[in-house]
């Protein structure tokens, strides 16, 4: 798969998060901080940042994957 293809579809899956899943998802595996840190700069406890991820990452997948079989 072409890299570049593959990264915009990407971004294209995280603009379709809400804005806490987004921000939370980009914090963590792009600016690679960790769930403590994520949730020190958000104002909120770590299981939240935690099924915020969770989250993120299953709505990130299911549309890579939708794509992938297109």
């Amino acid at each position: 798969m072409d890299q570049r293809l593959f990264d915009q579809q990407l971004h294209r899956a995280i603009d379709q998060l809400s804005a806490n899943h987004r921000q939370s998802f980009i914090l963590r595996y792009q600016e690679e901080r960790t769930v403590a840190e994520i949730a020190a700069i958000i104002g909120c406890p770590e299981g939240t940042i935690k099924s915020r991820l969770h989250y993120a990452l299953q709505q990130v997948s299911q549309y890579l994957e939708a794509w992938k079989t297109h």
